[in-house]
């Protein structure tokens, strides 16, 4: 019998792109390596630390960035700015240049809500 380590540690592969579980990253058809959880973890970065705390990228799929955003406003302000965040995801990440053509904002003031209620609440020497 397999123990879970040795499942959770094994490369998936297909025909267009690996995934390796550690890395949490994937080749593209021209041996490009991106690691979406960089993208996240840059956010602050890229989008500036007001707007970093109402929003977080959610995916890409089709040429296009899903980004999640905690209220309609702020969708509607950053759709205005779609230009200059794609021209500041880019000037970081230059491998996503044909991969994003489009952004779309999708509302969910709950996710915002919950990660502000866990981090609140929690107390490391709770679980001693």
């Amino acid at each position: 019998m397999k123990n879970l380590g040795h499942i959770l540690n094994r490369n998936y592969k297909s025909k267009n792109s690996s995934y390796s579980g550690n890395r949490r990253s994937y080749n593209d058809k021209n041996g490009e390596t991106f690691d979406f959880l960089d993208l996240v973890k840059s956010w602050r970065t890229i989008i500036g630390p007001t707007l970093s705390k109402v929003t977080v990228p959610l995916k890409i799929t089709a040429k296009s960035l899903t980004i999640l955003t905690a209220h309609p406003a702020f969708s509607q302000q950053l759709s205005q700015m779609e230009e200059q965040i794609k021209k500041n995801i880019f000037s970081k990440y230059p491998s996503l240049n044909p991969k994003i053509k489009r952004i779309y904002f999708q509302t969910s003031p709950n996710h915002f809500n919950q990660e502000q209620d866990t981090s609140s609440n929690f107390d490391p020497d709770s679980y001693k």
